[in-house]
C-alpha cells in the first residue's frame, strides 16, 4: 500500500520497505488589492496592478494548475457570502482568460443589486484609453448615462469602428470589455488550466466581524497537475479541509498586491555518480531571505526564481547542507564558462578564478569527453563545448 505524504511527515515501519506518494509542488499567493464594489463581482481598475502581478508570477511558474479561491469578510450571511465568493473567483478568472461573454452576463444579472450598468461602463471607459494615452471618460461615477458618458462613448465607437450613437449597446459593451480585458499584461496562455472555488465567509485571515480588506480577498493556488486534494464544492459552511491541506501544503507563500522584486531563474540538477538524473529527492533550498522545499522533478531537477542578485545560498538534502554560490557563467567554449561547469558536473577542475586551461582543467576536459563519447583532446573545442552546454544546460 501506497502512503499518502501529509504536512509535517508520516510514519513508516522501520526494516520494512514502504512506498511514500510524494506530494505535487503547490504554490499559495493571496491578492487584497483586488477590488469590487458591494454586491458585485466586477474588477475595479485599481485592480489591474493585481491581475498584472498574477501574470508576471505565472509567467515564471508556467504550466501549473491555477486555482482561483474567492473570500469575503465575515459580514452577511453563510450562503450568500459563499454565492459572491464564487462569482468573484469566476469574474477574475473571465478576466485573466479574456473571456468576454462570461462578463457580458453580468449586464443580465437577475439580481438587480448585483447587475452590471453604466457604474461598470464608466469605470472601463475611464482606464481604456485613445490612441493619445487619455483614458475616454474622466468624470465621476454616476451610474447614469448622461451627457460626459455619451461623449465618452462616442469617441470609443469613432476609434473602434462601431456605430456612432452614444449608447451602450450590446456590440459597444462587447468591444468594450474586450478592451478592459487586453490591457497590457493581464492575460495568461491560452493554454493555462484554471479553475474557481468559493470559500465564502470561512477561512479569515483577520478575526474582526466588520468591513475588513484582508478577509475579502482572492487567493491563488498554483498546484503542479490537476488540484489535489479537489475542493469541496459548495464548500461547508466550517469551511472546507482542503483549503488548510493546500495551505500546508504550499512551498513558496507570496502577496502579490505588493511590487514583485526582480528575480532571477536559479536551476539545480542532482545526479547520482553515474550522472543519471535523481528523482524525487526531497530539499530544502534557501537564498537569501527566499526559502523552498519540494522534491526534484524526473530530470533531477530544481527550477526556482530566486531574488535578484542572491549570490550565496544552501541546499540541503539528504541530509547534508551544501553552500551554493551564484553567479553568471561565461561560455562554455572558455575555460572560465567551462571550470564551474565541470566542477559542478563531478569530472573536477582548474582554478575557477584563474580562468586557464592549466592541466588540471584538460584532464578535467578530457573526463568530461570520455564520459560523452568524443574525441578525448582535452581541448575546449566546439563539439566539447556544445556537449557540455547540452549536459550541463545554458
Amino acid at each position: 500500500m501506497v502512503i499518502k505524504y501529509q504536512p509535517g511527515g508520516v510514519t513508516v515501519q522501520i526494516g520494512k520497505s514502504q512506498d511514500v506518494s510524494l506530494p505535487p509542488r503547490v504554490l499559495r499567493a493571496h491578492l487584497d488589492c483586488l477590488h469590487f464594489d458591494t454586491d458585485k463581482a466586477f474588477l475595479l481598475p485599481p485592480s489591474i496592478p493585481g491581475i498584472r502581478n498574477i501574470k508576471k508570477y505565472y509567467d515564471r511558474n508556467p504550466g501549473l494548475t491555477v486555482l482561483v479561491n474567492g473570500h469575503t469578510d465575515l459580514r452577511g450571511g453563510v450562503e450568500y457570502n459563499l454565492q459572491l465568493s464564487n462569482e468573484r473567483a469566476a469574474a477574475v478568472a473571465a478576466y485573466l482568460q479574456d473571456k468576454v461573454d462570461a462578463w457580458l452576463a453580468w449586464y443580465d444579472a437577475p439580481k438587480q443589486s448585483k447587475r452590471w450598468s453604466y457604474t461598470e461602463d464608466q469605470n472601463m471607459l475611464g482606464k481604456v484609453t485613445d490612441g493619445t494615452g487619455a483614458p475616454y471618460y474622466t468624470g465621476p461615477l454616476t451610474g447614469t448615462n448622461d451627457s460626459a458618458t455619451q461623449d465618452a462613448v462616442r469617441r470609443f465607437q469613432t476609434d473602434n469602428g462601431l456605430k456612432v450613437d452614444g449608447q451602450l449597446g450590446p456590440s459597444t459593451r462587447r468591444v468594450l470589455v474586450t478592451r478592459y480585458m487586453q490591457l497590457d499584461g493581464t492575460t495568461l496562455p491560452a493554454d493555462a488550466t484554471l479553475l474557481t472555488h468559493g470559500c465564502g465567509k470561512s477561512h479569515p485571515i483577520d478575526p474582526t466581524a466588520g468591513d475588513d480588506e484582508g478577509n475579502r480577498r482572492v487567493e491563488l493556488f498554483l498546484f503542479e497537475g490537476p488540484v489535489d486534494p479537489a475542493p469541496q464544492s459548495p464548500c461547508p459552511a466550517n469551511g472546507c479541509s482542503q483549503y488548510d491541506e493546500w495551505v500546508g501544503l504550499a512551498i513558496e507563500h507570496i502577496d502579490l498586491c505588493k511590487p514583485l522584486d526582480e528575480t532571477i531563474h536559479l536551476r539545480i540538477v542532482l545526479v547520482d555518480l553515474d550522472h543519471r538524473p535523481r528523482d524525487g529527492v526531497a530539499y530544502q533550498l534557501r537564498v537569501g531571505s527566499a526559502d523552498f522545499s519540494g522534491t526534484t522533478r524526473a530530470d533531477g531537477a530544481i527550477d526556482h526564481e530566486v531574488p535578484e542578485g542572491s549570490t550565496t545560498g544552501t541546499l540541503t538534502y539528504d541530509g547534508y547542507t551544501h553552500p551554493l554560490s551564484i553567479a553568471q557563467m561565461e561560455e562554455p567554449s572558455t575555460p572560465k564558462g567551462a571550470q564551474p561547469r565541470l566542477s559542478n558536473l563531478g569530472f573536477g577542475s582548474g582554478d575557477a578564478l584563474k580562468g586557464a586551461l592549466d592541466e588540471l582543467t584538460r584532464l578535467a576536459v578530457m573526463r568530461f569527453q570520455q564520459r560523452v563519447g568524443i574525441d578525448t583532446s582535452g581541448e575546449l573545442d566546439d563539439v566539447t563545448a556544445a556537449k557540455l552546454k547540452e549536459r550541463y544546460g545554458s
